[in-house]
């Protein structure tokens, strides 16, 4: 089926027009990444920060820490149960914030956001499709891992089979559906995950490789905080070889949360911003190029999407 101009798209039920070019792509997410990064970081510095403030403030200060002997089992536990309905709520707002910056790169990747600012906080229709399908997808992640591990567990069954297979499904459900989400957010009237699925079919290795490729800075700057924290360890004489650097990584992340603002926490902070900046510039940005090589509509219209 072809438009009026007579370049191939796609129907309700038709294959892609070609195999994704992963080399191109990845090139050319690279140099639009480096080359708008401003813009970019003005798009998703906001959302990101506020991320991280939920992330490593908030919900850390509501963990409930060992029981003090003059604390009840009955109060502790309603400390407990106080914890988990602030990490749903936080994970809930982490879903409506991530929206907000994939949607924001999306419109600027397609061409639809000329006007750019440096503070970018926005809730539209668009915002709202992309958090309903990232609310979404997060569900079937749970019930894809979560639920079958537990009941698996519990009938003696090897869980490292069940968790690979959890993983194995997610990779493929990340490449099919949630790539091409944030353009279906802003491009289609009615965003569902079918439409992402059909719009990959036929590339999802090659989105997955894609994927690794472009969120390699994102994956560094992960690393950042552990590596921070070693290296202080090493100069200050704490580590002697590989087994005291795993060890005190191990001991780091069991170890009681610090205080809301230390040092720590700011670093944590601060990292988790940018990572949450670069993954989600790299991120969109190769899933828009992608749609634009992939469907070279001239007007960016979503026929694909349709």
């Amino acid at each position: 089926m072809s438009d009026e101009s007579g370049l191939s798209v796609v129907g309700r039920r038709g294959p892609p027009v070609a195999k994704l070019p992963v080399l191109g792509t990845i090139r050319e997410t690279y140099a639009f990444v480096l080359s708008n990064f401003a813009a970019l970081f003005g798009l998703t510095w906001l959302p990101a920060l506020l991320i991280a403030v939920i992330d490593d403030v908030i919900v850390p200060a509501a963990l409930p820490k060992e029981q003090p002997s003059y604390v009840s089992a009955a109060e502790f536990a309603a400390a407990v149960e106080l914890m988990a309905a602030v990490e749903l709520i936080a994970r809930v707002c982490d879903l409506l914030l991530m929206a907000i910056m994939a949607v924001a790169v999306a419109q600027f990747v397609l061409g639809r956001r000329t006007t750019i600012r440096f503070v970018h906080f926005s809730i539209g229709q668009h915002e709202w499709r992309m958090f309903r399908g990232l609310l979404l997808l997060m569900l079937l992640v749970a019930f894809a891992i979560v639920l079958p591990v537990r009941t698996l567990a519990d009938r003696e069954f090897p869980v490292s089979i069940v968790a690979f297979a959890g993983v194995a499904f997610v990779s493929i459900l990340v490449a099919r559906a949630w790539f091409y989400l944030p353009l279906a957010s802003v491009l289609s009237p009615n965003a569902r995950l079918r439409r992402s699925l059909r719009m990959s079919e036929g590339n999802t290795w090659r989105i997955l490789a894609l994927l690794v490729v472009v969120m390699l800075p994102s994956i560094a700057i992960s690393f950042a905080e552990t590596g921070y924290q070693l290296v202080a360890a090493g100069l200050s004489g704490s580590l002697n070889g590989l087994d005291d650097a795993v060890d005190f990584v191990l001991m780091e992340r069991s170890s009681s949360i610090a205080p809301a603002l230390s040092p720590e926490t700011l670093l944590a902070v601060l990292v988790n911003s940018i990572g949450s900046v670069l993954f989600w510039g790299f991120r969109v940005t190769a899933a828009g190029l992608a749609f634009r090589a992939h469907y070279p509509l001239p007007d960016t219209t979503a026929e694909a999407f349709a």
